[in-house]
């Protein structure tokens, strides 16, 4: 399997906390992988903390119920999103304490809506029942605040067509960039708007270079056919960008500068560099050793990483092949 190098926002900071973590999930997992080795890893890169899977649901009820209704030009109502969304939680939260991820020939794609897969219960941990209660609790939270931003759906509804969940490809010099934004609306007399769900607690942080690196991988990916035509006459600075905080029901909205942009690639481009020279030169992937990239300093990283016992078995090779090399 030859070396490919495709970098997105996500692995792009999971790179920079942890290089054997994102080789892990990178290079080595594979669902379709019959050395034991990749499917170990390719089932551990399914592991959630409960914090976020109850931000991946929220997305779900979102793009499951809540879009395609406001498609359809059909009415919708916080109780039968509700109603969806606990159906979801209680059949989801059900299979991931069964641990169903470990159910002989497991294949994701057979498994419907009902998967989801705790690092807690994979690594033995306990589960408080409380716990349960504020996942749904901030579900709940999370999508009445989404009905009470009435402003927000209503430009939705006046969208000509709207995407949920679409990877955005495109290449720079010799990397594929790769997005997925939460959701794109296109308007027949407005440039385009990216939409981003945020279910955090604190909501903190600022966003702008993730929602930027979205708007650069629209204007400059030809990934759907369906994008209508005058998505060819925006710049990525035309693109109006938001931020959805759920859990506080604030919004931020983001615009772009021709510096903005320049900075966007510059850390691209430094960021994929970076992931380049840590592969190095090998021809093929299985000639590069998991402990050819060092692991994260920090112990509450490593405790919550998924493929913990995977590295940890990885750094026992590793001790083992320097013995054999001194014999």
């Amino acid at each position: 399997m030859s070396k490919s190098l495709t970098w997105s926002w996500s692995n792009g900071r999971m790179f920079q906390k942890c290089q054997r973590q994102w080789y892990l999930k990178t290079f080595v997992a594979s669902h379709n992988a019959r050395d034991d080795r990749r499917r170990e890893a390719y089932l551990l890169s399914k592991l959630q903390s409960v914090s976020a899977w109850r931000g991946s649901l929220v997305d779900a009820v979102i793009s499951q119920k809540i879009v395609p209704a406001i498609k359809n030009r059909r009415a919708i109502g916080v109780f039968e999103t509700l109603e969806h969304a606990r159906g979801l939680f209680d059949s989801q939260w059900e299979y991931a304490m069964q641990h169903g991820l470990r159910q002989k020939d497991f294949v994701r794609s057979e498994e419907g809506d009902s998967f989801a897969a705790f690092h807690a219960v994979e690594y033995g941990l306990k589960i408080r029942p409380e716990e349960r209660e504020k996942a749904w609790s901030e579900v709940e939270k999370a999508l009445n605040s989404l009905f009470e931003m009435n402003e927000l759906l209503s430009t939705l509804r006046t969208a000509t067509q709207l995407f949920t969940q679409s990877p955005l490809v495109f290449p720079h010099f010799d990397v594929n960039i790769r997005s997925v934004p939460d959701l794109i609306a296109f308007y027949y007399n407005a440039p385009p708007m990216i939409i981003d769900w945020k279910v955090s607690i604190f909501g903190a942080n600022d966003y702008r270079l993730q929602l930027g690196t979205y708007a650069l991988a629209l204007v400059r990916s030809n990934s759907y056919p369906d994008f209508p035509a005058s998505l060819s006459i925006y710049k990525p600075t035309n693109i109006r960008l938001l931020e959805a905080q759920l859990l506080s029901g604030q919004m931020r909205e983001y615009s772009l500068t021709d510096a903005d942009i320049e900075e966007i690639e510059t850390y691209i481009a430094q960021s994929a560099s970076q992931m380049a020279l840590a592969l190095g030169d090998e021809p093929d992937d299985d000639q590069i050793r998991p402990f050819d990239f060092p692991v994260t300093n920090n112990p509450d990283l490593c405790e919550r990483c998924n493929f913990k016992s995977l590295c940890w078995q990885e750094k026992n090779l590793w001790a083992e092949w320097k013995q054999m090399s001194l014999l």
